[in-house]
């Protein structure tokens, strides 16, 4: 079943809501276990941050901003951790994710023509302990949180109903501890095959994150935005950055084809989030960036086109621009086809699940991804392709 979140006449209207947080808010406290991938690392720099163009056109007029940080989730030491030496403070107080308090506009961009692969079955991120099993059954709102992503008809009055009565069933600023079960119940959802309505996941997300900021306060809304965003990006290093997770994607580790399906349809999820606000484009910038340094198959080129489609051309623009930046696409197509041609010539079969996969098929996926570009440019020209 496929729905549209959109503000159309009649529909109930998307409220506004800034959640956009910045790199140092994200990590103020020392005690943060967030693990930030600096834009120092040359692998995720070059991706959208380069110096210059290739063609020696200027400065760029993107801004050198630390990508957004991430909590590291897996059971063992992180080596950005060790590269770039993060201490930890055991006096420090407690982490507290801050905002702003500006309301911001963000329509859902959400189109009609987005294809959605069915959902692998069941949570096959074996990778990610936090995330792979079910969180605890004893919440009160569980059986709120089931009926709305399931409900036959949901609309948006439908969710915010729902998620007015989860937020009422738990007093969420007496306890951290609820809001990351809440969160790791979200991202759980997004990774199972059952009677789910997975495109409603990140609509409803955004209502429980708007009815937390009513019903109690900024801080407390804020704070289950941050640890969506953590366990999001989390579920995503563990499927697919090996520099982090060794078992993670890759010719080594052997995946299974629903193990790679269900990393791929996560994808959908996290665009999803972008498209409602509570993921930022510093998130968006740093998957694109991991997958691009991982690219060594069909299925690493897959995930990309997954990712820019469900992300959609609001990715692509500048703040307050509905035109997306050429600057920005032309930087990642360059980059994209250098990785691509690095891998071309010295590996097969091209896919990680050992099949044969040869040349057309990795240049049709490569099509895809730039044919996608560029009509969103609206044409060819000053792409370079």
């Amino acid at each position: 079943m496929s729905t549209r979140f959109t503000n159309h006449e009649g529909l109930y209207p998307l409220r506004t809501f800034d959640l956009k947080s910045t790199a140092s808010s994200l990590s103020d406290s020392p005690l943060s276990s967030t693990s930030t991938l600096a834009l120092e690392d040359d692998h995720i720099r070059s991706t959208f941050f380069s110096e210059k163009l290739g063609d020696g056109s200027g400065q760029c007029e993107l801004p050198l901003t630390t990508l957004a940080s991430l909590t590291d989730i897996l059971d063992q030491v992180d080596i950005y951790d060790i590269k770039y030496g993060k201490e930890l403070n055991p006096t420090a107080s407690p982490f507290t994710p801050k905002g702003h308090s500006q309301l911001e506009t963000r329509a859902s961009p959400n189109s009609p023509n987005r294809h959605r692969n069915s959902y692998a079955s069941s949570p096959l991120l074996r990778h990610s302990p936090t995330y792979h099993a079910a969180p605890v059954q004893t919440t009160d709102w569980l059986s709120i949180f089931h009926a709305a992503i399931v409900h036959p008809r949901p609309t948006l009055p439908v969710l915010a109903a729902y998620a007015r009565d989860l937020v009422d069933t738990t007093q969420w600023d007496q306890s951290e501890e609820d809001i990351i079960e809440l969160t790791k119940r979200i991202c759980f959802q997004a990774m199972v095959n059952d009677e789910t309505n997975h495109e409603v996941l990140a609509p409803f997300a955004r209502e429980i994150m708007l009815c937390l900021h009513d019903s109690f306060a900024e801080h407390i809304s804020h704070s289950f935005a941050w640890h969506l965003r953590e366990g999001t990006m989390g579920v995503f290093k563990a499927s697919w950055c090996t520099t982090v997770c060794p078992n993670a994607i890759s010719y080594h580790t052997a995946p299974s084809e629903e193990y790679v399906h269900t990393a791929t349809t996560f994808l959908h999820f996290i665009g999803d989030l972008f498209s409602m606000g509570i993921l930022t484009k510093e998130n968006i910038s740093m998957c694109l960036s991991v997958l691009a340094h991982e690219l060594v198959s069909i299925e690493h080129i897959e995930a990309i086109r997954t990712l820019i489609e469900s992300a959609q051309v609001e990715f692509w623009c500048s703040p307050g621009e509905t035109r997306p930046s050429g600057e920005m696409m032309r930087r990642f197509i360059q980059h994209f086809s250098m990785k691509v041609d690095n891998f071309q010539d010295g590996v097969t079969p091209f896919s990680v699940l050992g099949r044969l996969a040869g040349p057309e098929e990795r240049d049709a996926k490569v099509h895809e991804v730039l044919s996608m570009l560029s009509h969103w440019w609206g044409g060819d020209s000053g792409l370079g392709l």
